[in-house]
């Protein structure tokens, strides 16, 4: 009996008679999704993370021509730094069944913070009836919980908590900047994160009176 060997036969034998597996697929880009049913409204956006854009689209899916807003924040897994560019993005009036697209976090690059395969990141939005300032607060206290280097270019909650009690404690500063709410931790507390220099808020937690904060400030 003549023996025939193909490619495929010895190819067989090689791997123990196993076929080579398909290669997996791609994985998904990041992406979430709200829906927003407020004053009969029914709105849903969804923002996906490439590597050049935070993309997202808004689309009316009832009710009468409505403007819709979102606030898209990335997390930045290692440092706990919280992106969102421009901050709150407003649409023009969307029709019924009509879908506007935009760029939602304007001048941040994801590639650039997430790394090669985006998966540094955690990209979220936040909607409904809820307190978002505590939303936020929530979430960037989580994040920089499990961050393993807090901190980066922005101050971290506690820095931010940190100089809002130490203003507290001056009946100084209490007085003079009662109307920043400094009672109020998450709200001090998103506003600085996001907005205020981390070596400021350092200097911040050490002032004891008003020429100890303009100190902090440069000219």
């Amino acid at each position: 009996m003549r023996l025939v060997l193909t490619v495929a036969t010895v190819a067989a034998a090689a791997c123990g008679g196993r076929s080579t597996p398909a290669p997996a697929p791609a994985p998904a880009a990041p992406s979430v999704s709200t829906t927003n049913t407020d004053k009969g409204r029914h709105i849903e956006t969804r923002c996906e993370l490439t590597a050049e854009a935070v993309r997202c689209a808004s689309t009316n899916l009832g009710g009468d021509a409505t403007v819709e807003c979102v606030e898209p924040f990335l997390g930045v897994k290692d440092t706990g730094e919280i992106l969102n560019g421009r901050r709150r993005w407003c649409s023009a009036a969307i029709a019924p069944g009509a879908t506007e697209h935009f760029v939602a976090l304007e001048g941040v690059r994801p590639v650039d913070h997430c790394g090669p395969a985006l998966d540094g990141c955690v990209l979220t939005m936040f909607a409904g009836p809820g307190d978002t300032i505590a939303q936020i607060a929530a979430f960037a206290r989580a994040l920089e919980a499990a961050a393993s280097h807090p901190g980066g270019k922005q101050p971290t909650m506690k820095e931010c908590d940190d100089a809002r009690r130490a203003w507290l404690a001056s009946p100084e500063l209490a007085e003079k900047y009662r109307s920043m709410q400094l009672e109020d931790a998450d709200l001090v507390g998103v506003f600085c994160k996001l907005h205020v220099p981390r070596e400021q808020v350092q200097c911040f937690a050490t002032a004891r009176n008003e020429r100890d904060v303009e100190a902090c400030v440069p000219d």
